[in-house]
């Protein structure tokens, strides 16, 4: 092979892929990322580069974005539910305890 011919098989290569893009869409793919901006404030991509990812890969940021915070939501509210409840002071339980005692008596002398 000669070595204009070689040359041009080179011209020809694709270009390398950016060694943070597949880190990068799969933080679009979470949910994590917002915009494209952000993405190039980590990989220093151009955002073009970014945007082109994004289509090929087919990914619609607003809906990734809008199921991530659907996960965090239910997270916190599970979380929430699983927590145990406030353990009442010593007055609250004198207090609830009276009002039952009184309830109690009230009861007891319509009978």
């Amino acid at each position: 092979m000669r070595e204009y011919e070689r040359l041009r098989h080179v011209e020809t290569m694709p270009a390398p892929r950016h060694p943070l893009r597949k880190h990068i869409l799969a933080l679009f793919r979470r949910g994590e990322l917002v915009s494209v901006a952000e993405a190039v404030l980590i990989c220093d991509a151009s955002r073009q580069a970014v945007a082109r990812w994004l289509k090929l890969e087919g990914l619609d940021i607003e809906t990734r974005r809008m199921a991530y915070i659907a996960r965090l939501r239910s997270r916190a509210m599970s979380d929430m539910d699983a927590a145990p409840a406030r353990r009442l002071s010593k007055s609250e339980q004198r207090a609830i305890t009276e009002k039952a005692v009184r309830e109690f008596n009230e009861r007891q002398r319509k009978r």
